[in-house]
């Protein structure tokens, strides 16, 4: 979905930690509006830049488990794509 709408996405890992069978990564995703994202908002033309913590469980060198939290709310209003109030 977001290769679609952002096709030259980049993620930038900002931090990472690892202990035991954790790794945790704290990551800036980024990219230019080309695509439409999510079957609603069209391409526009701008950049945006999100905040991502990913955690993984690895077992037997393995992942195992992911999880994911993104701070995606103020996505809409860096595209532009809310209706004026």
């Amino acid at each position: 979905m977001f290769r679609t709408a952002f096709p030259d996405l980049h993620d930038t890992i900002d931090q990472l930690i690892a202990e035991d069978d954790l790794v945790v990564a704290r990551i800036t995703r980024s990219g230019t509006h080309l695509g439409t994202f999510r079957d609603v908002y069209e391409a526009t033309g701008r950049s945006m830049s999100i905040s991502e913590i990913c955690i993984w469980r690895i077992e037997d060198g393995k992942l195992r488990e992911g999880w994911f939290a993104a701070e995606a709310l103020n996505l809409p209003q860096q595209l532009r794509v809310l209706p004026e109030e």
